[in-house]
């Protein structure tokens, strides 16, 4: 989020924001449709403090505005963006806590007996 707005992802050059947007920079979100969104369903984020495409603070300014849903969040203090996946402890710090946030916000006759990873 270097421009401090919630927009697209900006092409680096008007021609390439012209190409994909039509127009020489990319367009806002509207955060207004993101907040009533997040309002209507139990949400759950999480940020690895050493991500280096999601950063710390573009999370926060996030949270910032999702607050009022009831968002719940987690930071992983030793996380970069590939380690969701690829990390060696990513099922204890993803996979784990994200199924615990679907069994606590999920009518108890909708969970499998074999969620589990």
């Amino acid at each position: 989020m270097k421009s401090g707005q919630f927009q697209m992802f900006d092409h680096g050059s008007i021609v390439q924001n012209v190409e994909h947007y039509g127009k020489t920079s990319p367009p806002l979100y509207n955060i207004s449709k993101v907040v009533d969104s997040f309002s209507q369903f139990p949400s759950f984020m999480i940020v690895g403090k050493n991500d280096a495409l999601v950063t710390v603070h573009d999370f926060e300014t996030l949270m910032k505005i999702l607050e009022p849903t009831g968002v719940e969040w987690r930071e992983v203090p030793h996380f970069t963006h590939s380690e969701y996946l690829l990390g060696l402890d990513s099922k204890e710090m993803v996979s784990d806590p994200t199924i615990d946030f679907i069994k606590r916000n999920t009518p108890v006759w909708h969970i499998p007996d074999q969620l589990e990873c």
